[in-house]
């Protein structure tokens, strides 16, 4: 009985060892396929330095940022709306979105500001010291007819800081990622990000 009991352990411990290498050599593989936002960057900056832009599109949702909402709100939320709890799940489309104005910029457009965009690649992303939630109010992706959905941000995350969502990584607030819409938004939209970005209210002269 004894010698089952001792077969039964040396077993089980063989297991174990072979379960943990096998889950180190796993991670490993994973993380040699993990693209950096910063890698994404890079990627959209040789794109728009190597091709003109005919192909690309800059899609913003936008909502007054300084709009209060009961809960935060996910990217889902802003582009395809809540769907109550009684209600059965709906199609994601965005005509049901609680955005206010969905900006398509496309082209020419964006060929006036590719100085700005080359920008873009030359960042270096700082990563937060407290992740937070996601609390959005505008969000952007560029994309392009060859690749896709190149790289998207999303504003703000959920604590003091202004930090924002660059391809899903939460990273310390950046200029560039205002600037870079900045020229595509109505005076009076733009002004709205301007003042939220400097703190200040509405109805509160500078």
């Amino acid at each position: 009985m004894n010698r089952k009991i001792g077969i039964a352990k040396v077993f089980i411990l063989v297991l174990l060892v072979v379960t943990f290498l096998t889950g180190c050599g796993g991670n490993d593989m994973q993380s040699e396929n993990i693209v950096s936002p910063e890698d994404d960057l890079n990627n959209f900056s040789k794109i728009i330095g190597e091709e003109n832009l005919d192909g690309f599109r800059l899609i913003i949702y936008y909502m007054n940022p300084f709009i209060l909402t009961r809960m935060p709100l996910s990217v889902d939320n802003l582009i395809y709306g809540i769907t109550a709890i009684n209600e059965p799940p709906r199609e994601k489309n965005d005509v049901n979105g609680l955005y206010e104005q969905k900006f398509v910029i496309t082209g020419s457009q964006l060929e006036e500001h590719i100085d700005l965009f080359t920008q873009i690649g030359k960042i270096d992303l700082i990563p937060v010291e407290k992740e937070s939630y996601i609390n959005v109010r505008i969000y952007y992706m560029f994309e392009s007819e060859k690749d896709g959905k190149i790289f998207d941000v999303a504003l703000w995350g959920g604590y003091d800081e202004n930090s924002m969502f660059v391809n899903g990584t939460e990273v310390k607030e950046n200029a560039v990622f205002y600037e870079a819409i900045l020229p595509f938004l109505p005076e009076n939209y733009a002004l709205d990000l301007k003042n939220y970005i400097a703190g200040i209210w509405p109805g509160v002269s500078e």
